[in-house]
């Protein structure tokens, strides 16, 4: 991927302070890193909140109607939450137009959806959820810290 911009799709409503911080951040990023961030989320409340910053030239908004709540059980999210950001982010990903895909909100209906549309590696059985953490030495990948209730060695 040298020269190309990295593609973020973000989950633009999730999360306790959405969308306010999740556009702060997404704009903060994209001066940081010149990447280029996809805001997902019901387009008319971003484009109203984007109102309150400055160049947002390297965000787009992909338009997703429904808002999973962070109480939805995983299983109606996938039943019930087709235009939802995790159903479009995660096919964003699946079609190669976006590099990655983040959320703040529902880990659970993430975790589902995303394995749902997206897959799992060859050999994978199942999903794992990985979380950076700084300590003295420099910043340490811990595997699996909170979504699977059923962690085998």
């Amino acid at each position: 991927m040298s020269g190309e911009k990295i593609r973020i799709a973000v989950d633009g409503v999730g999360g306790d302070r959405a969308p306010g911080e999740v556009i702060k951040a997404s704009v903060d990023a994209c001066k940081k890193y010149d990447t280029e961030i996809i805001l997902l989320g019901p387009k008319e409340l971003l484009e109203r909140e984007m109102l309150n910053y400055g160049d947002v030239s390297n965000i787009s908004i992909e338009d997703a109607s429904q808002v999973v709540s962070m109480d939805e059980k995983p299983t109606n999210v996938l039943h019930d939450f087709k235009d939802s950001a995790f159903f479009k982010g995660a096919e964003l990903v699946k079609e190669g137009k976006a590099d990655a895909f983040v959320s703040a909100g529902n880990t659970g209906a993430m975790l589902a959806v995303s394995t749902f549309v997206i897959g799992r590696i060859k050999g994978v059985e199942r999903p794992a959820i990985a979380t950076v953490v700084p300590s003295i030495k420099g910043d340490v990948i811990i595997i699996d810290a909170g979504a699977n209730v059923t962690c085998k060695p």
